[in-house]
């Protein structure tokens, strides 16, 4: 009977490997070429812009599979936890889908007078809602943005996102057996916060702002694309060249495809949606990216590059101002000065 030495199979092996790697390779890299034809952008005017791109937020919608259980009421629970010099702390949990709440905390400016503006506050992986609005005594790379932001007169609301590597690869497997994303449903929850924020008294509707940081950031750039109803975005510590960050391997930073992130991997996404498409999506509403110079999630060059694809499509509709990268000495933090500034322009004024 004939062997084949183990090292011929061995060789084999890594010859089938290497030849399928080469045929995903190559269709990652035609991505590009294929984003391309997806899109029919109008930049005759704002009105004709918006109408134009329509039919590609309806896909992301369609590709996220944000489930809109739009007939499930709110039903909120609300509990007042603390009186601060500067504002009440709220924990509120929102009914969201069948077995699922929206989760956070909520911080609301004492003393205002009329309506104010409001901005969802969106920590990553490594935080919470406490860590956001400072309820934790730790300082972290949140720097309790949110806090801040309720000091400067916004009302607040911290969500949670499912923070922990392991538990969202597990939960993103399970919803692809059922043609289903977890990413879908987090981006849902976000919108039913929107929700409820436009219920409010305290709140102005027309300036519901979002924030976030990583995870966050990533939040932050998917529920503003889907809904129009967030007035202002800033995305700090995720905005990024896509497919560098998913598959490129690089010593400034550490790609997805080497990591347990699962749920970063989102069938077809490449086909359509760069993150400077996303933004397309976000576009004519204002805009921030924030990165930090010595970031080792986010390269900060990949970053400066995918800006200006970015920023191309409000320049071509003369609103240049309405998009800005902030950049900044620093690592994976949300910095939270450039970017609170651009908020206040856009939602206060």
């Amino acid at each position: 009977m004939h062997h084949e030495p183990e090292d011929r199979v061995l060789k084999n092996q890594r010859e089938q490997f290497d030849q399928m790697d080469r045929y995903f390779s190559r269709l990652i890299e035609q991505a590009a070429h294929t984003r391309l034809r997806r899109w029919r952008r109008d930049y005759s005017s704002i009105e004709a812009y918006r109408k134009s791109v329509a039919v590609n937020r309806k896909r992301f919608v369609d590709m996220l599979s944000v489930i809109q259980e739009e007939h499930m009421p709110l039903d909120p629970e609300v509990e007042v936890l603390a009186e601060e010099e500067k504002y009440s702390v709220r924990r509120v949990r929102l009914k969201v889908a069948p077995e699922v709440e929206a989760y956070g905390i909520m911080l609301v400016p004492r003393g205002a007078a009329g309506r104010l503006p409001a901005v969802v506050a969106q920590h990553g992986v490594a935080g919470s809602p406490e860590t956001v609005t400072g309820l934790l005594k730790k300082e972290d790379e949140y720097r309790r943005f949110g806090a801040r932001l309720a000091e400067r007169g916004y009302v607040v609301f911290a969500p949670r996102v499912m923070n922990n590597a392991k538990d969202r690869s597990l939960l993103a497997r399970k919803a692809w057996l059922v043609n289903n994303r977890l990413i879908g449903l987090e981006v849902w929850k976000i919108m039913r916060v929107v929700d409820y924020l436009w219920s409010l008294k305290e709140v102005n509707p027309a300036r519901i702002g979002m924030a976030g940081l990583s995870q966050g950031g990533l939040s932050t750039l998917y529920a503003a694309a889907c809904d129009e109803r967030i007035a202002a975005a800033a995305v700090s510590g995720y905005f990024n060249l896509r497919t560098n960050k998913l598959v490129v391997r690089s010593p400034h930073y550490t790609a997805y495809i080497d990591t347990p992130e699962d749920d970063k991997f989102i069938p077809g996404l490449l086909n359509e949606f760069s993150d400077s498409d996303l933004a397309s999506l976000i576009c004519p509403r204002p805009l921030f990216i924030e990165a930090g110079t010595r970031d080792k999630v986010c390269y900060v060059e990949d970053v400066r590059k995918e800006f200006l694809l970015a920023r191309d499509h409000y320049n071509r509709l003369a609103i240049g101002e309405r998009i800005h990268l902030g950049t900044f000495d620093g690592e994976h933090v949300f910095h939270g000065v450039e970017s609170f500034n651009f908020l206040d322009k856009w939602l206060k004024t």
